[in-house]
């Protein structure tokens, strides 16, 4: 199952389609913690992969995250990833992985694991048939917002979505 975060009857799910290596979706994930934080318990966010085809370090990225996400630790290695505002190299997921106290062997295995790779393809198309060429693109209970666009832009969407859930 995809990573995710928040309950799930949450009244607005938000699906992000995301691409560790783009510095955008590093800045679009604070506007989503501090969305996270103004509605308390009404945000499920789900993580979905699209690594773009021009970012050398995109797709070894999300195979690593999914490594992490095998052992309990997603977004603890995704917040790390983004720290690094698109500065990936090889190198680092092993090292993100020990700081966290990842199984190395598993980490390894999982990276290059079929189900890993199928879990990114199956994001990727997902992304494909909603016509999301670009990253970050967000889809709240079917409403799309692409770009890292500001807070406040995002908390517009959340009142309308919110106003439509009164009974």
């Amino acid at each position: 199952a995809s990573p995710s975060l928040g309950p799930a009857e949450a009244a607005v799910t938000i699906v992000a389609f995301t691409d560790f290596q783009c510095p955008f979706c590093a800045k679009g994930y604070k506007v989503i913690q501090d969305l996270r934080k103004r509605y308390e318990g009404k945000i499920r966010l789900v993580f979905r992969n699209n690594p773009l085809p021009f970012h050398d370090q995109g797709l070894a990225a999300a195979k690593a995250g999914l490594a992490a996400h095998k052992q309990g630790k997603f977004w603890e290695y995704h917040d790390l990833l983004f720290d690094r505002g698109g500065r990936l190299t090889p190198d680092l997921y092993p090292e993100l992985a020990a700081f966290l106290d990842l199984d190395p062997v598993r980490f390894e295995a999982d990276q290059a694991s079929s189900a890993v790779a199928e879990q990114i393809k199956g994001d990727m198309a997902l992304a494909e048939s909603k016509g999301l060429g670009s990253t970050p693109s967000y889809v709240l209970n079917g409403v799309l917002v692409v770009g890292a666009q500001p807070v406040e832009y995002f908390t517009q969407v959340m009142d309308r979505l919110l106003a439509e859930k009164q009974p």
